[in-house]
């Protein structure tokens, strides 16, 4: 036997999913603006023009358009699941900055 759900029930559940999707996205957000943040102010020590300073230099240059890409990625994945109906979209929505970290750590350790 099947229950029936009013429209108004599941219209109310539906806007429901979309807030606390929107919610978990804006914390993911933040997380992964705040990595950004270190990384972008993050220096190469020391500044004495060695070839391992610029070598620094590149690596610090591809971090900081390689980790927006990567939660880019990880964050239209979550969107993606959301747009399908998955329930832990959320969760893989909050927790896109620190995926995007983690990705970007293992391509640092890939390329290096």
């Amino acid at each position: 036997m099947t229950r029936q759900v009013s429209d108004e029930g599941h219209r109310q559940s539906r806007w429901k999913r979309h807030i606390v999707f929107g919610l978990a996205f804006l914390a993911g957000f933040l997380v992964a603006a705040s990595i950004y943040l270190i990384l972008a102010i993050g220096e190469c020590i020391p500044r004495d023009g060695s070839a391992q300073m610029h070598a620094c230099d590149a690596i610090k240059r591809r971090d900081f358009w390689l980790y927006p890409l990567l939660f880019a990625a990880t964050a239209g994945g979550s969107i993606a699941m959301h747009w399908r109906g998955v329930s832990l979209a959320s969760l893989c929505a909050a927790t896109s900055g620190l995926v995007a970290a983690v990705a970007l750590m293992l391509a640092n350790a890939y390329f290096a």
